[in-house]
């Protein structure tokens, strides 16, 4: 299956799990419909009075999809790439999901992918390229990602892990 036929597949899956407003719901549909410009997501942007509650929305529907992505525990570059294709049809840029006050979601779901990592106590080469990639799934800035990722740390070295054995150094 293509990109583009998965990122259907889980827009689908949304679709029938979550209770989306109407607007968002319009949007979701375009992306089913191959429709999926920034310039159809404006006209929705345009005709709503709450903007700033629609891209609220829209940022959540971009972390319903990453915990769909992540419910097997894998990162795939394909998952990645849709993340990416939701985030710049939506206009979601970097940072927006801490501004639009998605920050303790945020941290949910990254703290459970990062607490699988630490879990044997030790990042391998394979999981700290993974930890970038997480770090670019949720567009996190460096300093956003550090502080959880740090927190994580912190608690698998609490649990036995020698800081060594973590592939990164952190202000303990």
């Amino acid at each position: 299956m293509d990109t583009k036929e998965t990122l259907k597949s889980s827009v689908k899956k949304l679709l029938e799990e979550k209770d989306y407003s109407e607007n968002v719901k319009g949007i979701l549909k375009l992306i089913l419909d191959d429709k999926m410009y920034r310039s159809n997501v404006k006209i929705i942007f345009d005709s709503t009075a709450n903007k700033e509650g629609l891209k609220k929305e829209l940022a959540n529907v971009i972390l319903d999809h990453i915990g769909v992505c992540l419910e097997d525990g894998l990162i795939t570059k394909e998952e990645l790439t849709m993340v990416k294709m939701l985030r710049l049809f939506f206009g979601i840029e970097e940072g927006d999901s801490f501004e639009l006050e998605l920050k303790p979601r945020i941290e949910q779901l990254l703290t459970i992918e990062l607490e699988k990592m630490y879990d044997d106590k030790i990042i391998n080469n394979e999981e700290a390229l993974t930890k970038v990639e997480l770090q670019e799934l949720f567009g996190l800035c460096y300093e956003d990602f550090y502080e959880i990722d740090k927190k994580v740390a912190q608690k698998a070295i609490k649990n036995g892990a020698e800081m060594k054995n973590l592939g990164s150094f952190f202000d303990l």
